[in-house]
């Protein structure tokens, strides 16, 4: 089963602030260390304020989740709609074209990429559907007269 891009990029978003915070622990481990070595009478209030800090980030992973899963299906949304309206063009509604928001970003331009190709295959459907009506019709006389003779 594959993974759908909202779980990947939301992931995506997830790991690269999860580094961005362990960046952010290791400085903060490395200036209280600094600390401590500069004002050792104050040991217990640097450790304080680095829990507190490390607690705070803590705390806000659930706010990143969050924010990351708001995002990733915003940021997604313009395919989502592209995917819907070519699995309703697939169904056999070709006269439904694919709209999208921003017409020079890639998602645009692959909209009008899929339309352009669709509206040349309803171009062709309808010129085999004119020459099989215009044929029909050229070969019902000639048969009527065989049958007629017959």
């Amino acid at each position: 089963m594959k993974t759908p891009l909202r779980v990947k990029f939301m992931t995506w978003l997830i790991v690269q602030t999860l580094i961005v915070y362990v960046i952010l622990a290791g400085i903060l481990c490395a200036f209280n260390l600094h600390e401590q070595k500069e004002h050792p009478n104050l040991a217990a209030e640097e450790a304080e304020e680095f829990e507190i800090m490390l607690g705070l980030m803590a705390l806000s992973l659930p706010v990143l989740f969050g924010s990351a899963w708001v995002i990733s299906r915003r940021q997604l949304s313009p395919l989502r709609d592209v995917l819907t309206a070519a699995e309703a063009i697939r169904s056999g509604q070709l006269d439904q074209p694919i709209v999208a928001p921003l017409k020079t970003d890639e998602i645009g331009r692959l909209a009008a990429t899929i339309n352009d190709a669709f509206a040349r295959y309803r171009d062709a459907l309808n010129r085999l559907d004119r020459f099989s009506r215009e044929a029909a019709h050229q070969l019902r006389t000639p048969l009527a007269m065989i049958c007629a003779t017959g």
